[in-house]
C-alpha cells in the first residue's frame, strides 16, 4: 500500500472520528459538568482538545499555557472553548491536577471517557492539542513547541469575535413634540449591518411604547429613525429598553438600556410662534409664524416621509418636484397612486391643498419647500 492510500484512509478516519465526536453526544467532566461538544459548536465556538495525561512531566509543565489561553479567550465564554481530555486517570486524580494547577476549564478524566477520545482520534502520544472550527472541522494540530505559546498561536486559526452591536452608538434620541414622534439617530461604524433593521422601545413590563416602520436595507454610518408613539409619552417610565431587530421584526439583534430623563423633548420654544410648545426644553427650529403658514420649510429624512401639501393652487407633481428630482425615489398619495421620477411616470396628476402624501427619498433634504410665489 503507498503513501497516498494510507493519507486517505488516515483522513477517512479523522472524519468519522471527527462526526462521532460532534454528534449529540455528551460527555460528563470531571467536576460533574455535561458537555455537549455539537451544541458548542453550534453556539459559533472553536473547540481546543487539549490532550494530556496528569502523570505527564511535560504536560505538568505546560498547564499555565493552556490557562493563559482559557483566560485570554474570556474562560469559554468567548470564540474558543478549551476542553481538556486526559488520557488514564480518574475524575478525582483530574480534579488534583486542576487544582494543582488553578486550571479552570473543563477536564474530560480519562476513566471517564477520554481515554476513548483519545482512541478515537488515534492520538498517541502529549501533550497535544486539535482545534476545531465551528462548521466541524478539524483545522489544526498543536504539538509541545505550539503549545508554548498557546494562545499566540490559535490566534492565527480563530477569527476574532466581534459584537456587533457594539459597533452601534447612540447619537441623540429626542421626542418631537410637535408630531409625538421619537427621533433617533444612531451611527452603525460599519458598512452593512442587519438586514431591513428597525427600532422599538419598551419598558419594564415590556409594554412596546414606539416603533420605527423598516425604512432600510440595513445600517451604515450615520442614519436617522422615526418611531411611532403608541403610549403616551408623558407616561412612560424612567427605566426603558431600545431595542434593533432586523429581517422585518422578525429577529432581535440589541438592546440598549435608555434611561426616560436622556430623552430631549424638542419642538418650538419661541412662545411668540403659532406651534409653540410648552413642553419642548430645547428649539429645533420649527417655529411658524404667521407669513410660514402659506409658506412652509421642513427638513426631511432620507428614507420616507410624510408631508402635508399646503400651496395655495394645485400643482402637477412632476413640476412641484422638480428641485428635488434627484432626490425623490417615489411619491404616494391616499389612493395610492404613485408618481416615479426615475421612470417620468406621474399616476398623481396635480397636488391638491390640504392633503398628504407620502414619499421617498435617497438623502436628506434640508429647507424643504414646494411652495413658491
Amino acid at each position: 500500500m503507498n503513501k497516498f492510500s494510507l493519507l486517505i484512509i488516515f483522513n477517512l478516519y479523522c472524519l468519522d472520528a471527527l462526526g462521532q465526536f460532534t454528534s449529540d453526544l455528551s460527555y460528563a467532566s470531571s467536576d460533574g459538568e455535561l458537555i455537549t461538544p455539537s451544541s458548542i459548536l453550534e453556539n459559533g465556538q472553536y473547540i481546543y482538545l487539549n490532550f494530556f495525561s496528569t502523570t505527564c512531566g511535560i504536560c505538568n509543565s505546560v498547564a499555565s499555557q493552556i490557562n493563559e489561553a482559557y483566560d485570554h479567550y474570556n474562560e469559554n465564554t468567548g470564540n474558543l472553548y478549551i476542553l481538556g481530555i486526559e488520557y488514564f486517570s480518574t475524575s478525582a486524580e483530574c480534579e488534583e491536577f486542576r487544582s494543582t494547577h488553578e486550571s479552570s476549564f473543563p477536564v474530560i478524566a480519562g476513566l471517564e471517557g477520554g481515554g476513548s477520545i483519545f482512541n478515537l482520534f488515534n492520538q498517541n502520544g502529549y501533550p497535544g492539542g486539535m482545534l476545531i472550527n465551528p462548521s466541524g472541522e478539524i483545522i489544526a494540530d498543536f504539538n509541545y513547541s505550539l503549545i508554548l505559546n498557546l494562545h499566540e498561536n490559535l490566534e492565527t486559526y480563530i477569527l476574532p469575535s466581534i459584537n456587533e452591536c457594539s459597533l452601534i452608538d447612540i447619537n441623540f434620541i429626542n421626542y418631537n413634540t410637535n408630531n409625538s414622534n421619537i427621533e433617533l439617530e444612531i451611527n452603525a461604524n460599519s458598512y452593512f449591518l442587519y438586514n431591513y433593521p428597525s427600532f422599538l422601545i419598551i419598558n419594564e413590563n415590556y409594554d412596546t411604547l414606539a416603533v420605527e416602520q423598516v425604512n432600510y436595507y440595513g445600517l451604515s454610518g450615520v442614519t436617522s429613525h422615526i418611531l411611532e408613539v403608541e403610549y403616551n409619552f408623558f407616561s412612560w417610565t424612567e427605566n426603558l429598553e431600545l431595542q434593533l431587530y432586523s429581517g422585518f421584526t422578525e429577529n432581535i439583534e440589541c438592546s440598549f438600556d435608555i434611561n426616560f430623563s436622556e430623552i430631549m423633548k424638542v419642538g418650538c420654544t419661541d412662545v411668540n410662534a403659532g406651534n409653540y410648545s410648552y413642553f419642548a426644553d430645547i428649539d429645533n427650529g420649527s417655529c411658524l409664524y404667521e407669513i410660514d403658514y402659506l409658506n412652509p420649510v421642513i427638513d426631511l429624512n432620507s428614507g420616507w416621509n410624510i408631508i402635508g401639501f399646503s400651496c395655495i393652487n394645485e400643482m402637477d407633481a412632476q413640476l412641484a418636484f422638480i428641485p428635488y428630482e434627484e432626490e425623490l425615489i417615489i411619491l404616494k398619495n391616499y389612493l395610492g397612486l404613485a408618481y416615479l421620477p426615475e421612470f417620468g411616470f406621474n399616476g398623481i396628476g396635480a397636488l391638491i391643498p390640504g392633503f398628504g402624501y407620502q414619499l421617498k427619498i435617497n438623502n436628506s433634504i434640508i429647507n424643504f419647500n414646494l411652495c413658491t410665489y
